[in-house]
C-alpha cells in the first residue's frame, strides 16, 4: 500500500514513457524505506525499477530502451523494450555497476 509522490518528468517518447515514485505505508515507522519506483511503457508497468530518473537509457541505433529491475524473489532483470514492436526482452543480470547508475548523466555520457 503506498500513495503517489511524483510523476513523470522529461517526455522523450510522445507520452509512451513515464515514471513515479510511491512511497510505502512502512516509511511512516521506517524513514529508510525506499519509495518504490515504477516505469511504465505503452501501459505496462515495471515496478522496482534501478538506478535514477527516467530509469532508462536510450539504446542507439535499435530504437529501444534498457531498464533494470530489481524484485526480491526473482534477482535482478535487465529490459530491453523495443518501441517499434513492443516486445520486451528481459534476462538475468549480476547484481552491479550498471543497476546503481542506470539513468544517470554519467552513464549516458559514457554510452
Amino acid at each position: 500500500m503506498g500513495f503517489l509522490t511524483s510523476c513523470a518528468q522529461k517526455d522523450v517518447w510522445g507520452g509512451r514513457v513515464s515514471h513515479h515514485e510511491v512511497k510505502q505505508l512502512g516509511q511512516v515507522i521506517n524513514p529508510h524505506l525506499s519509495p518504490i519506483k515504477t516505469l511504465i511503457v505503452d501501459g505496462k508497468r515495471f515496478g522496482e525499477v534501478c538506478g535514477s530518473p527516467p530509469y532508462y537509457v536510450t539504446a542507439k541505433g535499435c530504437n529501444a530502451i534498457v531498464f533494470v529491475v530489481d524484485k526480491i524473489g526473482y534477482g535482478t532483470i535487465c529490459h530491453v523494450y523495443f518501441m517499434d514492436s513492443k516486445k520486451d526482452v528481459p534476462f538475468r543480470i549480476g547484481d552491479g555497476f550498471f543497476k546503481r547508475m542506470i539513468g544517470s548523466p554519467e552513464l549516458v555520457a559514457a554510452i
